[in-house]
């Protein structure tokens, strides 16, 4: 750990749109003082959307609206153990049609590779943290108070 390798593959599927109405936008990591993925979509009609994670449905207030028809669901704060493992898989599903969406940090890091910009080396230093932490957690003792 702590030395830059390129990812060879990013962990991200993506299923053809179900109609133009209603289609997942974007997916990415969101950065502030804790580390979230998101993803964004567009609905015609929120009312008649279902959103999945993993499995579990996400509750209405738990989308944020971002106007003109483009909403964000925000996931759980990312342990810095889990940045290198944790994948998401979303199903966004309109009456019968549904759209999948697998995404995770190794994603998003996968994306930014070979550009040069404060994002790629953002996205490179949460990689490495998370190596690290993953590592010194397999090794390290129980903490102690």
């Amino acid at each position: 750990t702590g030395t830059w390798t390129d990812l060879e593959s990013g962990a991200y599927a993506l299923t053809a749109n179900i109609r133009d109405d209603c289609k997942f936008t974007y997916a990415g990591v969101y950065f502030n003082n804790v580390n979230r993925v998101f993803f964004r979509f567009r609905a015609a009609d929120l009312a008649e959307v279902t959103l999945t994670v993993n499995g579990n449905p996400v509750a209405a207030e738990d989308i944020v609206d971002l106007g003109n028809g483009t909403y964000a669901v925000y996931l759980e704060e990312l342990s810095a153990t889990g940045l290198c493992t944790a994948t998401y898989t979303a199903v966004l599903t309109v009456g019968e049609d549904s759209q999948t969406l697998t995404y995770g940090v190794q994603s998003f890091v996968y994306s930014m590779q070979g550009k040069s910009n404060a994002s790629a080396e953002l996205a490179k230093a949460l990689w490495l943290y998370g190596q690290s932490a993953t590592a010194y957690a397999a090794t390290a003792d129980s903490p102690t108070a």
